[in-house]
């Protein structure tokens, strides 16, 4: 599989990775629903995040102590 890079997500996904990313990055939510269609980016988006991840890591411990 080849890599995912912003510029291949739709606004859609955009606005999911945002989503997903501050549901990742805050400690008092356990529990997320990704839904959608067939067809509709799922799993690109899940691939983009889980590529991003190191990176969002990264920046959260600059940022947070306690993460």
């Amino acid at each position: 599989m080849s890599k995912v890079t912003r510029d291949m997500l739709t606004q859609g996904q955009l606005s999911g990775f945002e989503a997903l990313t501050n549901f990742y990055l805050n400690p008092h939510e356990n529990c997320m629903q990704i839904r959608g269609g067939s067809g509709t980016g799922k799993s690109t988006l899940l691939r983009f995040f889980m590529e991003e991840m190191p990176k969002l890591e990264e920046a959260a411990k600059l940022l947070f102590d306690d993460f």
